[in-house]
């Protein structure tokens, strides 16, 4: 997303009263002008790896409701997330096959219960290393 400089905003702090925990949003909907928030004037796809998609989705503001939250209105978001899509099937295609054992090692833990490894993990673990 951009704003009308050009520039990628930074995430949105929401004053919810007195306290020392400021929460705050990144995600596209916050960036609507309302109570002295940035708007946005086009959506992109990104990724939290830092990837941002080059196509560009204008926002057309003469026909979004102002007194509205974003994602009330009828967006369509279909470019962005496409985009996003594309990026995360590179990232899958990219991604290097973990080995067969430490697969199995991951499942075996999965399956205690107790949140102990099972006794013979940890010689299996420094076998890999």
């Amino acid at each position: 997303m951009r704003l009308a400089d050009g520039s990628e905003p930074g995430p949105v702090y929401f004053d919810v009263g007195s306290g020392t925990h400021m929460p705050s949003s990144t995600q596209w909907h916050v960036y609507d002008g309302r109570f002295g928030r940035p708007r946005a004037t086009v959506l992109r796809g990104s990724c939290s790896c830092g990837w941002r998609g080059m196509a560009e989705y204008p926002l057309d503001w003469t026909t979004l409701p102002h007194d509205k939250p974003l994602y009330e209105a009828a967006i369509d978001l279909s470019g962005p997330i496409a985009d996003h899509d594309a990026h995360l099937s590179v990232i899958r295609a990219a991604a290097v096959q973990l080995p067969a054992e430490l697969i199995d090692l991951f499942s075996m833990k999965a399956t205690t219960t107790d949140n102990r490894p099972p006794p013979d993990l940890q010689d299996r673990v420094r076998r890999l290393g």
